[in-house]
């Protein structure tokens, strides 16, 4: 307990005190507010000239401070190196299962605020065009896919390795969910970031992360442009989510590289209830089906 509150307060190591990488972290989004509001003319007369600038801007932040912190060693801490192509399959399956188990979270939460009163500004960006479809995806999937991963599932999950997986998943997935700056998307945020986080923490690599990160990303991009409207709140897609994200953790039980072949912290439990889980929604599903 006592690491891991000098972990939560300093994040201090050999190279340089952990004031300086708090103090980043508290400009950014003291600095993120700022240019959301300096910005917010352009928000309805040229939506993507705002999504970019706010885009450039957590980027710099983000690889900046990661390089700065660890240039001497940049790639070997952050996780980006070789790992099990089968991560790549993982990536995918907690992706969909995250899609369409929880893809109504943040409807819910929207609706829920808008009833009681409380403004809600939820982006759903208007794509009519392939160009500005080839744009959205660079500014909305391609950068803040490889920006956020490489700073939340490579420098934070490179630094807390002295933690158990299930701290590290839940500590960064908060930190993930609040650097979003928005109560709608917390909850799947949070929720997708511990997946995420394990993930990479059982791949030791953050690229299956960055890949997941991406295809989520660009799906809401591209069902946009497509004008593809689903019904998340459809119990039949919410339980194939389920039994989905049940197979991802039953993956994750099983597949571990040579650093993670200790105990840490995935117990029996993970592959007992995903395999419940599994059990139960393909059930349903099926009992669904019949007429």
């Amino acid at each position: 307990m006592n690491k891991f509150i000098k972990r939560i307060v300093f994040l201090s190591d050999e190279k340089i005190g952990g004031t300086a990488f708090s103090a980043t972290i508290i400009l950014y989004v003291i600095f993120a507010f700022v240019a959301q509001g300096a910005f917010s003319g352009l928000k309805d007369s040229s939506p993507i000239l705002y999504h970019g600038i706010l885009t450039l801007f957590s980027t710099i932040v983000l690889i900046g401070s990661t390089v700065f912190f660890y240039k001497d060693k940049f790639c070997g801490f952050v996780g980006i190196k070789k790992f099990n192509p089968l991560f790549l399959l993982a990536s995918v399956l907690l992706t969909a299962g995250m899609f369409l188990a929880f893809g109504f979270v943040n409807n819910l939460v929207a609706e829920t605020l808008m009833d009681h009163g409380i403004p809600v500004d939820v982006f759903a960006p208007s794509i009519n065009t392939v160009t500005e479809y080839l744009l959205y995806t660079l500014i909305l999937a391609v950068i803040p896919a490889i920006a956020e991963e490489i700073f939340f599932r490579g420098l934070l999950v490179g630094y807390t390795g002295d933690l158990s997986i299930v701290i590290r998943s839940l500590l960064i997935a908060l930190l993930f969910g609040l650097f979003h700056c928005s109560i709608v998307k917390f909850g799947y945020q949070f929720l997708f970031g511990i997946g995420l986080t394990v993930l990479a923490v059982r791949a030791g690599s953050v690229i299956p992360a960055i890949i997941g990160h991406f295809l989520n990303n660009f799906a809401i991009v591209t069902f946009s442009y497509l004008k593809i409207d689903i019904d998340f709140f459809d119990l039949k897609l919410i339980l194939i989510g389920v039994a989905v994200l049940c197979v991802f953790g039953v993956m994750m039980y099983f597949m571990k590289t040579k650093e993670t072949e200790k105990d840490d912290g995935l117990s029996g439990d993970l592959l007992m209830h995903s395999a419940i889980g599994i059990l139960v929604a393909v059930t349903l599903i099926i009992v669904g089906l019949i007429p």
